[in-house]
């Protein structure tokens, strides 16, 4: 529907409402919605994460689309046998040599089976070829300042030892360095010991990260149908050996798709050796093609600053820890999810544009959102979230503080400055809002009662057993922890005063609609992402208010005979034509 049939149907709703949008102003004053609180789920995390991949896939698609001219094949005569461009035929042996080394380059010559930290003989094409070994590496003083490590592969073909594969990759990962020291601010221990930064770490923005998990793959398909290299994506094509136009060794590489970012640890002064698992295993040629373009898409998000790197361990989770049907069932309901949000969102900005009267609504709680939100804001930018989540938190906080100006009166007090220094700022209730405000008040004496002593104790606990890195960020989280966790008792003044009034009418269950149904699919995502307990009780909560909402729709059915602020009744409407409706409206 376009917005001009939106902008009716809400004048049209201040007359009547089939459904339920008639009430006495004076005997019954009209309940208007809240909104519900604005969190961020796991679940719109995941929902981003598959729209952005969905995106860079597009972009490097269209960039891309430019058809390249055929893999060049010898010319030779009918008679001549097919050569496949992969150089490397099924059922050759093949010896893998792997050496580790501070160096970025390593000699071929400098290869031997006796020097090598790990070798391992195998055929192609033997896909139970899959191999590990388990080593200790002494660190130099120079490695734990921010050294290097590289570990070097070679893989040498028995029949013909000058058509050598290889690959060099940097065994420490150099990122911004994380705070993760944290400690209970009563006793100043830590839990994970004595993890103190040295003095050099700290002047430095990146480091280097290690990760026990060294994984190399072999791209193996020397089938007809095998995808050429120079078919495929760019990023994907560097990891090929071309010998020539055609010829191609395939692509030996070290595999991280699987290490998560989280998983890696700094090497610091304290770490005087680590120990490698080094591992052997083919890979398809789609499972490769699949893997590569998932990290480039990683990438590209995170150099456009859409994406925070560790971000990525959210999918990689889902698709290595969910069943494959209900990954591909969560996929559709997250196109639906995104569909409802557009249409929640609309609706609720073209509600509270057309809202004229504030009779029925809770201000405190409009207040309070803003609130929460200023906190969940403080709170993601404590946790170092993306730049994309935070401008949503952003916005978000913007169109609360919009509704504050659609239901109250605010002003700048430049008289009065706060500190001498900033204008105050003044929210002063509309006299319309005198016959609701004393339930208002009401309602969140009583959610104080239960409020204010779950978050102490809250507090208290976290104080006690949690560790934190610092004051500020403890007083963060446990502002941000009672809005996720406790938050859905701010929705409940708007039902206390429904339940004073014995009034739903004039509720937009449109938007209610879909933003139910949104809340539904996220308790879908909180089945499928791993996450705490508590953060994921936290995802029902919206579904027990919405229920409350049910009932007392059912409990308190509209009065057809009552007349509204206009004067007309649901009688009056079945009985005149619109013409007259609008002339009464007018009188």
């Amino acid at each position: 529907a376009s917005m001009a049939d939106d902008d009716t149907a809400a004048v049209d709703a201040a007359a009547v409402d089939a459904e339920g949008d008639l009430a006495d102003e004076q005997q019954q004053p009209q309940q208007q919605p809240q909104p519900q609180q604005q969190g961020f789920t796991w679940g719109g995390m995941l929902r981003q994460l598959v729209w952005q991949m969905l995106f860079v896939f597009a972009i490097r698609s269209l960039l891309t689309s430019v058809s390249q001219p055929p893999a060049h094949r010898p010319a030779g005569d009918g008679n001549q046998a097919y050569q496949p461009p992969n150089l490397f035929h099924e059922g050759m042996m093949l010896s893998l040599h792997v050496h580790l080394s501070k160096d970025a380059h390593f000699p071929a010559t400098n290869v031997t089976a006796e020097a090598a930290d790990w070798a391992f003989d195998f055929a192609y094409g033997d896909w139970d070829a899959v191999a590990s070994h388990d080593l200790i590496v002494n660190l130099t003083n120079d490695q734990q300042n921010n050294g290097t490590l590289y570990v070097h592969a070679f893989l040498w073909p028995w029949e013909n030892p000058e058509l050598v594969a290889s690959t060099s990759h940097s065994v420490f990962k150099y990122m911004p360095l994380r705070n993760t020291k944290r400690r209970n601010l009563l006793s100043g221990e830590s839990s994970s010991g004595d993890s103190e930064l040295a003095p050099s770490m700290e002047e430095k923005t990146v480091w280097a990260h290690w990760h026990g998990n060294v994984t190399l793959a072999l791209y193996t398909d020397s089938s007809k149908s095998a995808l050429h290299p120079r078919d495929m994506a760019p990023h994907a094509k560097r990891k090929f050996q071309m010998q020539d136009d055609y010829f191609y060794l395939p692509a030996l590489f070290v595999n991280t798709f699987w290490n998560y970012v989280a998983d890696y640890q700094p090497v610091n002064s304290t770490v005087s050796n680590i120990t490698l698992t080094l591992s052997f295993a083919p890979i398809s040629m789609w499972k490769f093609q699949l893997q590569q373009q998932m990290e480039e898409s990683f990438r590209m998000q995170v150099e456009w600053g859409t994406s925070a790197e560790r971000e990525s361990d959210v999918a990689k989770q889902i698709i290595a820890d969910t069943n494959p049907y209900l990954l591909g069932l969560t996929m559709v309901v997250s196109l639906l999810h995104t569909v409802f949000d557009i249409l929640a969102f609309k609706n609720d900005i073209a509600f509270w544009r057309n809202r004229k009267s504030t009779v029925g609504v809770s201000i405190r709680t409009i207040l309070s959102s803003m609130v929460c939100q200023v906190i969940i804001l403080l709170y993601l930018l404590d946790q170092d979230t993306s730049w994309m989540i935070i401008i949503s938190s952003a916005v978000g906080l913007l169109i609360e503080g919009w509704k504050v100006t659609k239901v109250s009166d605010v002003e700048v007090d430049r008289e009065n400055k706060l500190l001498g220094l900033f204008p105050r700022l003044r929210i002063k209730n509309r006299e319309d809002h005198q016959s609701t405000e004393k339930y208002d008040a009401m309602a969140f004496k009583y959610m104080s009662w239960v409020m204010f002593p779950l978050l102490a104790a809250y507090a208290v606990y976290s104080l006690v057993y949690e560790e934190h890195k610092g004051v500020y960020s403890f007083i963060v989280s446990i502002l941000a922890g009672g809005v996720y966790t406790f938050g859905f008792i701010l929705m409940f003044p708007a039902v206390f005063i429904n339940y004073k009034l014995k009034s739903v009418a004039h509720l937009p269950w449109r938007m209610l609609t879909y933003k139910a149904l949104n809340t539904f699919i996220d308790d879908l995502f909180a089945f499928i992402i791993k996450m705490p307990t508590m953060h994921r009780l936290a995802h029902f909560r919206d579904d027990v208010v919405f229920l409350i909402y049910m009932y007392q729709r059912w409990q308190y059915p509209v009065d057809h005979s009552r007349t509204n602020e206009f004067g007309v009744s649901g009688q009056d409407l079945q009985a005149a034509d619109p013409s007259a409706v609008a002339d009464k409206k007018e009188q």
